[in-house]
């Protein structure tokens, strides 16, 4: 796996540039975003939106979260964010919690409603993720994976220091 990582992000034989080869990868990487996100809105049609299923995703795997720490997972406004949560307690689909840490942030938490809406997107989609899953290689999955790791890694590098 370290020879292809070396191969897809440092080949010296490359003939490109450096930034031309991360040009390329920026764009496969945002090509096959916005065809998952496509893909997953023909599979739930205007039920779920991909910023939806992402806070409901987030407060399943970590827990209760305020509108802060949920924006600070993804690239986008603290009012999206707030959008996004004030419409998911609208449904029902999250609930206030108190925050003793930030009594002016309350966390939020999903619903049982919540559990079963995230259920039924999950199970939606697993026939589409299981059709994608047999196109894949596994070693070359693998090694996609500690690639894609490694550029998100260093884009939040670039963040941090504010670089960009």
């Amino acid at each position: 796996m370290k020879e292809f990582l070396h191969t897809v992000l440092m080949d010296d034989q490359c003939s490109e540039s450096p930034a031309q080869t991360a040009e390329r990868v920026a764009g496969a990487i945002s090509g096959a975003h916005f065809a998952l996100v496509a893909l997953m809105e023909q599979v739930h049609g205007q039920t779920a939106s991909s910023g939806r299923r992402a806070i409901l995703l987030n407060l399943k795997s970590l827990g209760p979260k305020t509108v802060p720490q949920l924006a600070a997972m993804r690239p986008v406004s603290r009012q999206y964010v707030q959008r996004l949560v004030d419409g998911l307690a609208l449904e029902g689909l999250v609930e206030k919690r108190s925050n003793a840490a930030r009594r002016r942030s309350p966390a939020f938490a999903l619903t049982a409603s919540g559990e079963d809406q995230l259920a039924a997107m999950l199970a939606r989609e697993r026939p589409v993720i299981e059709a994608l899953g047999g196109t894949l290689n596994p070693p070359a999955a693998e090694a996609l994976i500690a690639a894609l790791d490694q550029i998100r890694g260093r884009v939040r590098r670039i963040l941090a220091e504010a670089v960009v």
